[in-house]
């Protein structure tokens, strides 16, 4: 009986304090804007994009319209899957083939050719002709081929919120140089950010390790800067709450034979729907 009372009060804890780190992350989003002015592009902090399964080509203008200066995107296709984008990027930014030595930092395979615009102002397009099976290994060819420490990578539906390179840049920029090995989106346990370094420690994008290692060197964000994301984490763990929440209710209430169990499991139901319902809303406002 009291075990159940103790998950109602947990689930209000939780779903408070989430609400809580919300709010104080969308006031340091605001206050870091005013503070270090990062759509300037003065803060030193290089971010390479590895876009990999992008079959859009006005993705690939969106993110070319960053703002942020020391900013790059790597776009790894199978040239052979891809022929229409990979004809409009031709004809867009009328690409050249280039010259491709791999670094050896990254266990890289299938490289069919590495293409650059003649345009001078799409010079931070890198598009890079892979046949490597599998998204991780594309990923590894997008590392090996980039020309910034802070590697980020985007996958098929995922895409940044308008300003999330520079925001990004602001956020690792409060770090010691090079002091950041991962920059993790808290809510999804999402790793947004690698350091060249630490995903050469371990192995590359590949390996079959945890994407969230053990590091120090890690900053945690509750600020979102991805949207179309595809990890289910937060609609998961939201079910499986109110499926627990749900259950309880009814085991109390039964046990109890009264009405007031069920109306508390009600209460605090009804709050952890609004804390999530504001939670959302902040990401809105952030977007």
């Amino acid at each position: 009986m009291w075990m159940m009372w103790g998950v109602l009060i947990v689930a209000v804890v939780v779903a408070g304090l989430r609400w809580q780190l919300a709010e104080r992350a969308d006031d340091r989003r605001r206050w870091l804007d005013r503070m270090y002015g990062a759509r300037s592009g003065t803060l030193g902090v290089g971010i390479s994009a590895l876009v990999v399964g992008e079959q859009r080509l006005e993705r690939c203008e969106a993110l070319l319209e960053e703002e942020y200066a020391p900013f790059e995107v790597v776009l790894i296709l199978n040239f052979e899957r891809s022929l229409t984008l990979v004809e409009d990027l031709h004809q867009r930014y009328h690409l050249i083939r280039v010259e491709y030595h791999p670094s050896g930092e990254f266990p890289v395979r299938g490289v069919q050719g590495l293409y650059r615009s003649r345009k001078r102002r799409f010079r931070r397009l890198v598009v890079v002709d892979c046949r490597a099976p599998g998204e991780r290994a594309a990923l590894d060819v997008g590392a090996d081929v980039a020309s910034y420490d802070y590697l980020l990578p985007l996958r098929r539906h995922e895409q940044l919120v308008p300003g999330g390179v520079a925001r990004l840049a602001t956020e690792l920029a409060r770090q010691p140089l090079n002091g950041v090995d991962q920059l993790i989106y808290a809510p999804m346990l999402r790793c947004l950010v690698w350091h060249r370094a630490a995903l050469m420690r371990v192995g590359g994008f590949p390996c079959r390790r945890s994407s969230l290692t053990l590091s120090a060197r890690r900053v945690v964000v509750w600020e979102r800067y991805l949207r179309g994301y595809t990890c289910l984490g937060g609609w998961c763990s939201a079910i499986l709450l109110t499926l627990l929440l749900l259950l309880v209710g009814v085991v109390v209430w039964l046990q109890c034979g009264t009405w007031f169990p069920l109306a508390a499991w009600g209460v605090v139901l009804l709050f952890v729907v609004l804390c999530r319902a504001r939670i959302r809303q902040l990401d809105r406002l952030q977007l």
